[in-house]
């Protein structure tokens, strides 16, 4: 790939950062989906110390939020199976 195509596919931050597009061993999907795991992580963890401190509106605020999370995660992860 010449570096006019390679610069209209990609950002120029990108050329300048991976020089070789091999080098880069984890994409932006997959650190979206690290992401939103950790986010999960959390909002259990908070809503288990809800539940342990006596704070009901924390913990089913959390435990919602975690839900939300874990629905929208697999959503992504299909979706990103489905443009693969």
């Amino acid at each position: 790939m010449n570096m006019v195509n390679r610069c209209l596919t990609k950002p120029l931050i990108f050329n300048v950062l991976i020089q070789n597009e091999k080098e880069c061993f984890m994409g932006i999907k997959n650190i979206h989906v690290i992401l939103i795991v950790a986010s999960i992580l959390f909002f259990l963890g908070f809503g288990f110390w809800g539940l342990k401190n006596d704070q009901a509106l924390y913990a089913y605020c959390s435990f919602s939020a975690a839900i939300m999370l874990i629905v929208y995660c697999v959503k992504f992860i299909k979706q990103m199976r489905i443009l693969k």
